[in-house]
């Protein structure tokens, strides 16, 4: 038997980051929020998200699914995210929500 457990995203908090080749850094990631939603949009992304002034990122970190696909994370204290697209550009959405985590 499995349980629903809604996601609520906090509207107001994405952000559609440009990805590319070279890892992009972010370190403005949504403070209020128990987890992280991630969607590629256009090509596949590797991820890294850290506490750690080292945000680089290789293609051994967690893999999004090219836009079909959605990942969500634990965010606890972590404060900074590392992206790479090794296809080329494209995108990732991130915003802040709490609910179910594990997909």
């Amino acid at each position: 038997m499995s349980v629903e457990q809604p996601i609520f995203p906090a509207y107001g908090t994405g952000q559609l980051i440009a990805t590319n080749t070279t890892a992009v850094n972010v370190t403005n990631l949504p403070k209020d929020s128990k987890q992280l939603m991630l969607t590629a949009i256009g090509q596949n992304c590797y991820v890294r998200v850290t506490d750690s002034a080292d945000t680089s990122v290789a293609t051994v970190a967690d893999l999004l699914v090219n836009t079909t696909n959605f990942r969500l994370i634990s965010k606890g204290e972590l404060s900074r995210l590392s992206v790479v697209s090794p296809g080329g550009a494209g995108q990732l959405h991130v915003i802040g929500c709490d609910g179910q985590t594990g997909m």
